[in-house]
């Protein structure tokens, strides 16, 4: 259960970021499109890898690359859920 709960977490706040981030470059550029989710997709990747590898240097704590996954896992379902909802909101609009 424990490590549900942490792997979870992992997931969670991945998927809450890149929206976070989505949403940030929405109000930068002013649309939201397949390269803004693109690019917040890319950021949080990269963060999380930066994350993991900084938890290296960091006593009693180790950088995992199952959990660069399961961050990234967190980053394509808020990528994904972002081009669905991109698409739809397109759909709507033309109709």
């Amino acid at each position: 259960a424990w490590f549900a709960i942490v792997k979870g977490w992992h997931f969670t706040e991945f998927l809450i970021l890149t929206i976070l981030c989505a949403r940030v470059l929405q109000w930068w550029f002013g649309a939201i499109s397949r390269n803004t989710i693109s690019i917040a997709m890319l950021f949080c990747f990269v963060f999380a890898a930066s994350d993991e590898w900084h938890q290296t240097y960091v006593p009693d704590r180790s950088g995992t690359i199952q959990d660069v996954f399961i961050d990234g896992l967190g980053v394509s379902a808020a990528g994904a859920f972002l081009l669905a909802r991109q698409r739809s909101s397109k759909v709507r609009s033309h109709s």
